[in-house]
């Protein structure tokens, strides 16, 4: 008897800010895409990836409009998702040189979250051949999904000029 085919996953992308929230201020202020922007490119190409795999995508936001983090908790909830992926960029103060900071960093929330946290963190670090990247716990509000496995993942440093480039660019972002 052939294999019964199972439930497809159910995942919610969380593209970060949006609307008046701007995010983060990059290497190049406002000339450029803003963190939003950034963080939209890849929610959105990351639900084509996982919808061709079978998965049932959800997004947080699929334009320039604003959410609370609430919000987009509750739309996640009323989702029922099994993953909750919210995408941001991560920025230097501002007396902090740009460049001397890089790579990615995946936060998680529980220890729920903390296998996909790690599994996303090597995945990322791997393919992207990053060396100062960071996994860590950490209290975000917006990765306390309840009963859904929840990560942040910040892509890059917006305020590194080559993080920006890479983050910026269509064929990374893929």
């Amino acid at each position: 008897e052939p294999a019964k085919q199972s439930e497809s996953a159910v995942v919610v992308l969380d593209a970060g800010h949006g609307g008046s929230d701007q995010g983060a201020m990059s290497v190049w202020g406002t000339q450029g895409p803003m963190e939003k922007d950034i963080t939209l490119a890849y929610a959105q190409s990351l639900r084509r990836r996982l919808e061709s795999l079978g998965a049932e995508v959800s997004l947080t936001r699929s334009d320039d409009s604003t959410m609370d983090e609430e919000d987009r908790i509750l739309y996640s909830a009323y989702k029922d998702a099994d993953l909750y992926l919210s995408f941001h960029g991560t920025a230097t103060e501002s007396n902090v040189n740009g460049q001397a900071v890089s790579g990615i960093s995946v936060y998680y929330d529980n220890e729920m979250s903390y296998d996909l946290g790690r599994l996303l963190y090597r995945q990322l670090a791997s393919q992207l051949k990053l060396k100062n990247n960071d996994l860590s716990s950490n209290d975000l509000s917006v990765i306390k999904v309840p009963l859904a496995r929840a990560v942040m993942i910040c892509p890059g440093v917006l305020t590194n000029p080559l993080d920006y480039e890479r983050m910026t660019d269509p064929v990374e972002i893929y």
